[in-house]
């Protein structure tokens, strides 16, 4: 099965909830993917399991 890209997924779900922000792991103090909702921060070590989990709890528009 061919995925799409990590950071077009990553993109596409930011604009479809702009209500969360998506930190990569370099960018970070703990060396983790953090997902912000404005009412907390969740860390993940992979990207790829992070935007499956995302996708199946936030359905939206992911053609963008």
């Amino acid at each position: 099965m061919l995925r799409r890209p990590l950071l077009d997924r990553v993109d596409a779900f930011m604009r479809a909830h702009p209500g969360f922000s998506i930190s990569p792991h370099y960018m970070t103090l703990s060396g983790l993917w953090e997902v912000s909702d404005g009412k907390g921060t969740a860390q993940w070590d992979n990207g790829f399991r992070m935007m499956d989990d995302l996708e199946a709890r936030y359905p939206g528009d992911r053609s963008n």
